[in-house]
């Protein structure tokens, strides 16, 4: 299943959600739930985790629904270790062996999604509001490489380059080897938008870079998706 971002304005569908605890009277239902924001972590030797946050329009409570229920055990997605095939690419493309350059000393790779959202009032609702809508998303991804020559150019670092010249990067990053457990992300065109922060990191010094998606047409057609500015693909 591959998931990206496209240029249609389309809404989100309601959700609802139920939490339940061990007793009979421990049952919250929350109604017309849309996402506020997505945060993706994609950490060096951890399984790459979402967290979805939600706002909701309307709630319940039930006395008699609770009590806890059997977990449903889902295929999980492999740790990022190169074991298990993973690897971050800057500026390359998978080979299908191990990359070499570039890559050693990224960190704290996050890709947040913000979500701005307006209610939309009515007086006939439970709680006054009829519906959201979602004025408009804003990813920026974040991570943190190593502060060395490799990334250094001409007397300054190539982020701060990148930033001043307004140039473009690609950045993917992969694991798994076996269906059911593959996972991938690509940003095509990736714009610095701030000073790289030079910091301490665990025993060495790191850059701290922040980047926003650009517009991408280096696949030529834009179907499915081609051309997509952020792509997600589980497998």
């Amino acid at each position: 299943q591959t998931i990206y971002v496209d240029s249609t304005v389309v809404q989100p569908t309601f959700k609802s959600f139920r939490m339940v605890g061990d007793q009979a009277d421990h049952d919250i239902q929350l109604y017309g739930c849309v996402p506020t924001k997505i945060v993706l972590r994609m950490q060096a030797g951890k399984t790459p985790m979402v967290e979805f946050s939600y706002s909701y329009t309307s709630w319940s409570f039930d006395s008699s629904g609770g009590g806890l229920l059997t977990p449903t055990v889902y295929q999980q997605i492999r740790p990022m270790l190169g074991d298990d095939s993973a690897r971050v690419f800057i500026n390359g493309t998978s080979t299908g062996t191990a990359d070499a350059t570039g890559t050693i000393g990224i960190g704290e790779l996050v890709l947040t999604v913000d979500i701005e959202t307006a209610p939309v009032p009515q007086h006939s609702a439970a709680q006054g509001v009829g519906e959201i809508i979602v004025l408009r998303r804003k990813p920026k991804l974040t991570f943190s490489d190593l502060w060395n020559a490799g990334n250094i150019t001409s007397s300054d670092l190539k982020y701060s380059n990148w930033l001043e010249n307004d140039t473009t990067f690609s950045l993917s990053a992969q694991v798994g080897d076996a269906a059911g457990k593959l996972f991938g992300f690509l940003a095509p065109a990736l714009r610095v938008v701030s000073q790289p922060q030079i910091a301490d990191g665990p025993g060495y010094m790191i850059v701290n870079v922040e980047a926003e998606p650009d517009a991408y047409t280096g696949d030529g057609a834009s179907t499915n998706a081609g051309n997509k500015i952020l792509r997600l693909a589980l497998g």
